[in-house]
């Protein structure tokens, strides 16, 4: 990153942190609630606060996909490991904790494995970002 896009980066993160609580409040893409197997957002200045909702929730066996509109790369990735391999259970990219580059979407892996509960997750680059993943089992 050059020094110019730094600079940028700073200064909008500064200025969304000045906009105050109603810059970060607990929505989705279009100002909704998370809906099922959505879209998990990084807002602009998440860097310096957190993800863009507290949440999401998907159903058992969907998938999730992670949108960057900040300015500087981010990560989903979950805060349990698999036994096995040391790796993130879930998480962006294929190991886990591959940055989604800003403006750009991808998938969140290993979500569509998951049992129904609550997980918790991180940016692997900025550790101030949480969040928590709930998956929901269907209804018999």
């Amino acid at each position: 990153m050059n020094r110019a896009t730094k600079l940028a980066a700073i200064a909008l993160g500064a200025a969304a942190m000045a906009v105050g609580p109603l810059a970060h409040t607990a929505t989705a893409v279009g100002g909704k609630a998370p809906s099922l197997d959505g879209t998990f957002v990084a807002v602009p200045g998440a860097a310096f606060t957190t993800y863009g909702q507290p949440a999401a929730v998907v159903s058992e066996g969907g998938s999730l996909t992670f949108t960057n509109t900040d300015v500087i790369h981010h990560t989903v990735t979950s805060d349990a490991l698999d036994p096995d391999t040391g790796s993130p259970v879930f998480g962006t990219g294929d190991d886990g904790k591959t940055p989604v580059e800003f403006g750009q979407s991808g998938d969140v892996s290993g979500v569509s494995e998951l049992d129904p509960g609550t997980y918790t997750f991180h940016c692997d680059i900025h550790s101030n970002m949480t969040g928590s993943l709930v998956v929901v089992g269907s209804v018999a």
